[in-house]
């Protein structure tokens, strides 16, 4: 450990002999009409450090002496490179820079050479503050966590839910391609990383509802992630490395081929040595991706993006020990409320390892400055398996946690089996086009996807006790091959009325054959912006949720199944206020009509849908946010969701309940700041703090036929988890080595208060004499301390 430190001080010590960085600052306009541009991505190419430029646009930056290249880029416009030289006599502020529009298009954004207004629909977060949120394994997506209606009470997974909907009803895009995620997960432990490489990424833009016709069926939200696909003649990377994490990264562009490659090595079993059961974890991860994107000509180029991840979890699990409260009368003959113990001795293992492979070809041709076309072609496969054989004895203690040498009473053993598999596959083309007339902005397309699921469930569970309850035996096997082919068509316009409205409408028309259906979904947003400070957003639209892996994935014969598409109706209404550049309000307010519900409930990562669509719901709730620089140069986000969202089935004398991801209540918090005299010193703090989702009430029932007691789940009485508060903090120190290198130190404290929140419950029955069993919570992670360097060239 002292090495560490003489090593982080004598670097430190190295780089802070360089000069004090000078401020560039300047000004971004379009070259034809003069118009500021916001939203530029201007990158300092030899140390890879970056910034956008803020709505008038402008832009600053710290740097001290040496050569640099500067990076503008704009999504519509040419790509344009500056070259610097830095010293202390020369100052660099007030650059203006002028951009050229460019022939070709992107998928985000339909308005050739026009600056983008505000959109309230969909929310952006850029490369430098994804890099600088303390999250566990430095993850991209867990990013997301942060935004507006976005709810995760599990810091072990990525998975996230939107205004009620649950983590199976998010769309998620990698480059315009579709990708998924891991399908067997049940504790959020065995994911590690994520599919998203944020040394890839160049910006996400996130959707929590009302999102346009041209992104695809799901019922909550929608995910765009933009990896950097244009780099400068000299080549660049980064290393990275921490106590859980090891990366790599290249990008150069030679004559007419950007490309960049990444991998990632992922160990982190320090950390998950510290969750609640002890045992042994064996954790791995390891990917490779690519990205190439070669230039024919100015109207045509391609882009070819490869992945391969493999992921192992091997868990040997030892031993769990937690306390609950339970009413007790003592020998004095006084009721109270006293600390009582269970423990559960464990042997056996799990094994649990997904690898995906993925392959997407892109080629775009504009036709003119007007009109382009894009093909693509993408396979997307993943092969999951997981397997345990675990054998536990559970015992309870009538102790208080304060005993020193407690006495424990053997309850009941439980032997699990599990031999399961998942090989999904998914086929996708896409055609589309952009066509701009004078103020309509046309956007139109053709999918076709087919996708394909070799899925086998092979479980058992079988409780023994002679005097104790215990759970139904439970035993499944499955074996089937699911294809599910759909085809899509979409056009939308965006009609630009004046300087004060716009206004998007289109549709989407869906034939899905597995269950026989063909749905029509119109969505609809108008904009007014009746000044530069206020814009007034409504949003309208249907959203259907294909029913796919995990609402078949327990059926015997899936084919045969009436389950259809569930459907939900949105309405949004926003509004967006600027304070001043780089400072605004936001508030959003929502309803979603619900039907075609199917029954579910969830355990963690365990989803489990019912047999049918026999349910009908509503959500309705309000997301507030503010998004600026509290510090200049650095951005924060402040915001607060309430929620409420209910169900009932479709019955005469059914009475609503409230779903199980109904939490009323968020509050999500991310502030940076600096130090004024050294602005390389950066912290960044995030607080996710949410009132509890909801759980099934166990009881003990009577089996009519053998009359034996057992515990079974009761999906209709329901009870709120505690509230969940989740803080982790980072310190970053960015310096220049030699006016070459760029390093990047990080010190993080995850968990920073070290919050024992509720992961799940395990439900015993802890005396003969009482017939019901009690609820031991079961904890998420404790603190963790992080600490690892980034280097830049």
């Amino acid at each position: 450990m002292r090495s560490i430190f003489a090593i982080v001080f004598l670097v430190t010590s190295i780089c802070f002999s360089q000069n004090e960085p000078q401020a560039i600052s300047g000004k971004i306009v379009d070259k034809t009409s003069r118009a500021p541009m916001p939203n530029c991505n201007v990158t300092v190419q030899k140390i890879n450090r970056g910034t956008v430029s803020d709505t008038s646009g402008n832009f600053i930056i710290y740097l001290p002496s040496g050569n640099y290249q500067l990076k503008i880029s704009h999504v519509g416009f040419r790509t344009k490179f500056l070259d610097l030289s830095i010293n202390s006599e020369k100052k660099l502020k007030d650059l203006i820079i002028e951009m050229e529009t460019s022939s070709i298009l992107e998928d985000e954004v339909t308005v050739l050479g026009e600056k983008q207004r505000a959109t309230l629909e969909r929310q952006k977060l850029n490369r430098q503050d994804i890099k600088n949120m303390p999250n566990l394994y430095s993850d991209a997506l867990r990013s997301i966590q942060i935004l507006p209606g976005v709810t995760s009470n599990n810091e072990l997974s990525s998975s996230y839910n939107v205004r009620g909907g649950n983590f199976d009803e998010n769309l998620m895009y990698l480059n315009g391609f579709q990708i998924y995620r891991p399908f067997l997960l049940k504790q959020g432990s065995e994911e590690n990383q994520t599919l998203v490489n944020p040394a890839m990424v160049k910006n996400m833009d996130f959707y929590a509802g009302g999102f346009p016709a041209r992104l695809g069926d799901k019922m909550s939200s929608a995910l765009e992630i933009s990896y950097l696909n244009e780099f400068s003649d000299s080549l660049h990377g980064s290393f990275r490395s921490d106590l859980l994490n090891l990366a790599a990264s290249i990008n150069h562009k030679y004559k007419n081929l950007d490309y960049s490659i990444a991998t990632r090595y992922a160990y982190p079993g320090l950390f998950l040595n510290k969750l609640h059961t002890t045992g042994s974890y064996m954790p791995y991860f390891a990917d490779i991706q690519s990205l190439f994107r070669y230039t024919f000509s100015p109207d045509t180029k391609a882009e070819l993006l490869l992945i391969y991840a493999n992921n192992r979890y091997k868990f040997s699990p030892y031993e769990f020990e937690s306390n609950f409260q339970q009413a007790d009368i003592d020998a004095d003959g006084n009721l109270g409320k006293y600390i009582r113990g269970i423990k559960i001795n464990f042997s056996g293992n799990n094994d649990y390892n997904f690898t995906t492979r993925f392959a997407g070809f892109k080629l775009q041709r504009a036709l003119s400055d007007l009109t382009e076309l894009s093909a693509s072609i993408s396979v997307y496969n993943t092969k999951e398996t997981e397997s345990g054989n675990t054998y536990s004895d559970i015992y309870y203690t009538p102790d208080t946690e304060y005993s020193t040498d407690p006495t424990y009473e053997y309850i009941k053993s439980r032997v699990q089996q599990s031999d399961n598999s998942i090989d999904f596959s998914s086929y996708d083309i896409q055609l589309s086009g952009k066509f701009k007339l004078k103020s309509h902005n046309l956007d139109f397309g053709f999918m076709a996807n087919v996708i394909t699921a070799d899925n086998r469930i092979n479980e058992n569970s079988l409780e023994i006790s002679a005097a104790y309850l215990t759970d139904f035996p439970y035993s499944r096997y499955i074996h089937t091959n699911m294809n599910f082919p759909s085809y899509a068509f979409y056009g939308q316009d965006e009609i630009l009325i004046g300087e004060a409205v716009r206004f998007n409408f289109g549709a989407r028309y869906l034939i899905y054959d597995f269950t026989k259906e063909k749905l029509f979904s119109p969505r609809v947003s108008l904009y007014f912006y009746p000044s530069s400070k206020h814009t007034l957003n409504l949003s309208w639209g249907y959203y259907y949720q294909l029913p796919m892996y995990y609402e078949f994935r327990n059926k015997v014969s899936p084919d045969e199944s009436s389950i259809k598409s569930q459907r939900a109706i949105f309405y949004v209404l926003g509004w967006d206020y600027k304070f001043k550049e780089k400072v605004k309000f936001q508030l959003q307010t929502y309803y979603k009509d619900l039907d075609n519900l199917i029954p579910y409930y969830v355990e963690q990562l365990k989803l489990e849908y019912g047999d049918a669509n026999n349910m009908m719901g509503y959500a309705y709730g309000v997301d507030i946010q503010f998004q600026g620089e509290i510090t200049k140069g650095v951005q924060s986000w402040i915001g607060y969701s309430y929620l409420n969202t209910k169900e009932k089935y479709k019955t005469n004398n059914s009475t609503y309940l409230r779903r199980f991801l109904d939490q009323s209540h968020t509050i999500q918090i991310f502030l940076q700041d600096k130090f004024p005299k050294h602005p390389n010193w950066q912290s960044h703090l995030r607080i996710i703090f949410g009132s509890g989702f909801l759980y099934p009430l166990r009881k003990a029932v009577t089996d009519s036929l053998t009359g034996k007691q057992s515990i079974t789940t009761l999906l209709d009485q329901r009870e709120v988890f505690p509230f969940y508060m989740r803080a982790d903090m980072g310190l970053t120190v960015n310096l220049s080595i030699f006016n070459k290198y760029d390093l990047r130190i990080l010190v993080e404290v995850l968990n920073v208060f070290d919050k024992q929140n509720i992961a799940n419950y395990i439900w015993v029955q802890t005396f003969k004499e009482v017939k019901q069993p009690v609820w031991i919570p079961q904890m998420y992670s404790q603190r963790f301390f992080n600490l690892g360097f980034e280097l830049n060239f």
